[in-house]
């Protein structure tokens, strides 16, 4: 949800005013800002909360260990386009994941 918030914000901000026309972002871009617009206050301060907790607690491990070592994807190598931002934010989430 933070996610979806945070895209609507960024893009309002860079956009500088301009409002963007539908071909100038892809179709899940533009899933996750008309969502981000409808998360409530309450949810975003939870979702930023919880992320400057996972902060601190990072910061603790590494008083005591130098480097962090692990896997980039949850899985082997994605297929070539199996990634796609030309549809639902459900299946690119599905994809990523």
């Amino acid at each position: 949800r933070r996610t979806r918030a945070n895209t609507a914000n960024n893009l309002q901000i860079r956009a500088n005013g301009r409002k963007p026309e539908l071909n100038d972002l892809e179709l899940v871009t533009q899933q996750y800002i008309e969502r981000g617009k409808s998360v409530g206050a309450i949810s975003y301060i939870q979702c930023l909360q919880t992320f400057q907790r996972t902060g601190r607690l990072l910061g603790i491990f590494f008083n005591n260990y130098d480097v962090l070592l692990q896997p980039t994807l949850s899985c082997t190598s994605l297929k070539l386009g199996s990634v796609r931002m030309d549809g639902s934010i459900e299946s690119f989430e599905r994809a990523a994941a």
